[in-house]
């Protein structure tokens, strides 16, 4: 009984000591959800997710993208403005909000880049939101190239 209250005491310690970060909302992809009040989709970038997500008419969608165009997921994003302040993960490149009219900063982190952040206003229909990480080459680009020069050259064959 003693053991049972000092262990329940410590796990009670460890989740109050636990960082803030480690409540963060996380979202899959094709996940819609309620963070913090606000309505929120985390999309994948197939032409299906392209098309449910732009069906629910979202004032906002943010697209994070790498140094060669493509698309980056997995970032941790906190959007603030009009006296909010929504931070969230998302496996998906790109997060939907339905946010009211306003000014507000998206910063977002992804594993291998810099935080960037970004302004941008809410107003009369949608709009679309690029969040650019020119370091992150990863894909059809730098990688690529350094596969290639690594193979060994083909033999060319005379007919």
């Amino acid at each position: 009984m003693i053991k049972s209250i000092l262990l329940g005491g410590i796990a009670l310690a460890v989740l109050a000591a636990a960082p803030a970060s480690a409540q963060t909302t996380a979202l899959r992809v094709n996940q819609i959800a309620d963070v913090q009040g606000v309505k929120t989709a985390c999309g994948g970038a197939s032409l299906d997710d392209q098309q449910s997500m732009g069906a629910e008419n979202y004032p906002v969608t943010l697209k994070l993208v790498g140094g060669y165009g493509q698309w980056l997921g997995e970032e941790n994003l906190t959007v603030t403005g009009n006296g909010q302040s929504i931070s969230f993960a998302c496996e998906g490149p790109w997060v939907s909000m339905q946010l009211a009219p306003g000014r507000y900063k998206a910063t977002a982190e992804v594993a291998g880049g810099s935080p960037k952040t970004v302004s941008f206003t809410v107003g009369q229909g949608s709009r679309e939101v690029m969040i650019r990480f020119p370091e992150l080459k990863s894909g059809r680009g730098q990688n690529y190239q350094e596969l290639q020069q690594q193979q060994p050259a083909t033999p060319s064959s005379s007919m």
